[in-house]
């Protein structure tokens, strides 16, 4: 800083351009450290981010699995357990089982016929389900919300089997058959 003759009230006279350099040296800061990451550091941040999100799609892809293997395996239960009722002549246990949409169209006064001869054959010595097929879906229509689709084989007690196909709705946190066909062979009403 060069001095300048004394000025107004003993204050030396300076330059604003001076006076404004003055000012920004004493609020600097000291030079901060480059910014810049080192490539190690940046290598690793995305080998991380490409592990996270491989961790994520594996997630997203197992837990539909599971949880879809385990509602068909619900919706077989239900099956069964309808296969059983009707097999026994409990028709009030059966109907129970059922869809409200199935129980308005079909109404107990059917599950009666379909549970005496000869329709029973469908029913009678009923062993087991293997199951073939099941996918579980969405669908809007005629039933709305969750719906699973079942294809599985029948096992009865003489050694016979026959075709099963299912339809479940979920209905109150539950599964609820909405319709089941039943086919067996021809020996079957020899029995």
């Amino acid at each position: 800083m060069t001095e300048k003759p004394e000025d107004h009230k003993g204050f030396p006279h300076i330059s604003w351009e001076e006076a404004d350099r003055m000012a920004r040296e004493q609020t600097a800061t000291p030079p901060r450290a480059d910014a810049r990451l080192s490539p190690f550091l940046i290598l690793l941040f995305v080998g991380l981010g490409v592990l996270l999100l491989i961790v994520l799609a594996c997630g997203a892809l197992i837990y539909p699995f599971h949880s879809s293997s385990e509602s068909i395996a619900l919706a077989k239960n239900k099956v069964d357990m309808f296969m059983r009722a009707m097999a026994a002549q409990e028709v009030e246990a059966a109907y129970t089982l059922l869809a409200p949409k199935a129980q308005e169209q079909i109404g107990i006064e059917t599950l009666k016929e379909w549970a005496s001869p000869p329709n029973d054959v469908l029913f009678r010595g009923y062993q087991r389900l293997e199951l073939v097929q099941g996918e579980i879906g969405y669908h809007v229509g005629t039933l709305t919300g969750k719906v699973a689709s079942l294809r599985a084989v029948v096992y009865y007690d003489d050694g016979t089997q026959g075709n099963l196909t299912a339809v479940l709705q979920w209905v109150d946190g539950d599964w609820a058959i909405y319709s089941v066909y039943v086919v067996v062979p021809p020996e079957r009403f020899n029995h």
